[in-house]
């Protein structure tokens, strides 16, 4: 049975610790939340990252979403939104990061980590069409 990665997980998958990776950290935790989704059942759900940065390696190893498992698409643009499906139930949601606090790097890391993942981002329905994204 597949079991929920740990921070220390996803910080060795990516190479090093920083604030993108804990953004997606974050995000992952909070869709597993909202779509109620454990990480042994999650292998079936699909991702539009609008952003092709470190949050993205937190969703590949919490979630399995890979291009090449063909369930993970990388569209950078100035939204940076995450946008989940999870086709078992038809949900769909999107997480876009809210504006921090302006901080030293050093220290954002730890306050993202920190702080609740519900306040980290603003949730709505997706607008994504995942059939035609994913040909599902």
């Amino acid at each position: 049975m597949k079991t929920k990665p740990v921070w220390d997980d996803c910080v060795k998958f990516h190479g090093h610790e920083c604030g993108g990776l804990a953004i997606g950290y974050q995000v992952c935790e909070y869709a597993a939340e909202l779509l109620d989704i454990t990480y042994a059942d999650c292998d079936s759900l699909f991702c539009v990252a609008e952003l092709s940065s470190c949050p993205v390696d937190a969703v590949r190893l919490m979630f399995g979403c890979t291009e090449e498992n063909k369930n993970l698409i990388i569209k950078p643009n100035d939204r940076r939104a995450f946008h989940f499906y999870n086709p078992a139930t038809g949900e769909k949601i999107q997480l876009t990061p809210k504006e921090y606090p302006e901080m030293p790097r050093e220290k954002m890391k730890e306050w993202l980590m920190q702080t609740n993942y519900r306040q980290l981002f603003d949730r709505a329905e997706s607008d994504c069409d995942f059939s035609s994204e994913f040909d599902i």
